[in-house]
């Protein structure tokens, strides 16, 4: 009879045993339930972080979407503010491009009106010259 009652004993033991590790094994699962949610969350900031970043398109945007709790910036985020950084400089230096080609233009349309201008006088000396010949030409350009 010893021999069973140390066995039910021995199995009373086993079930608090089991028992409180249960309950400590699933109060460690709420904790990295908890931890994991917290991390995921955090991670889903710094994923938008990176839309709100590249969605930016002018130099103040881009400052303003740049403006976030430390824990949302990442190595991503910071490629997408590089990538941005460069899209807008390529923006500016295609505007300069732009005024420099219109500026061309209007130089180039003086020249051609120069141009046109300069056929024009040659043409009514050569209509002179095969008029009048060349003593009555030098007379006019004097």
């Amino acid at each position: 009879m010893n021999d069973v009652l140390d066995d039910l004993r021995a199995a009373a033991d086993y079930q608090i045993r089991m028992s409180g590790s249960a309950s400590d094994y699933l109060l460690e699962a709420e904790n990295e339930i908890k931890r994991l949610r917290a991390e995921l969350e955090v991670e889903r900031m710094r994923l938008a972080a990176c839309d709100v970043v590249a969605l930016a398109d002018t130099p103040e945007s881009a400052v303003a979407a740049r403006k976030m709790l430390p824990d949302y910036r990442s190595a991503s985020l910071s490629s997408v503010e590089r990538r941005v950084d460069e899209v807008i400089s390529l923006r500016a230096e295609v505007e300069r491009m732009r005024a420099v080609v219109a500026t061309l233009e209007i130089v180039g349309k003086a020249a051609d009106d120069e141009r046109q201008t300069m056929r024009e006088r040659i043409e009514q000396l050569h209509e002179i010259i095969e008029n009048n010949g060349v003593p009555c030409v030098i007379r006019r350009l004097l």
